[in-house]
């Protein structure tokens, strides 16, 4: 997982693709809560759909998602780096 400046970018484990999902500052405060163990993933981020909640969760992209548990939307976005070595 790293975090960018206005988003969160995660490799998905399943698939090796790389995610970003934009968090504005707010958010980043409630994802360094719930890494730390403070509060619920829905209770924190209950603006974020649960493809989205998942992708925090798990680093599972939206692609992977459908395919073990079936179809949402999100405005998750992959990313592609050239040169970079997560």
């Amino acid at each position: 997982m790293m975090v960018g400046e206005d988003e969160l970018i995660i490799r998905c484990p399943s698939c090796s693709d790389d995610y970003g999902l934009p968090l504005d500052e707010e958010q980043m405060k409630k994802l360094y809560e719930y890494e730390h163990g403070h509060g619920y993933i829905q209770e924190l981020f209950g603006e974020l759909n649960a493809v989205e909640r998942e992708f925090i969760k798990t680093g599972l992209c939206p692609k992977c998602q459908a395919n073990l548990f079936g179809n949402g939307k999100s405005k998750l976005l992959k990313r592609v780096y050239i040169g970079k070595d997560f």
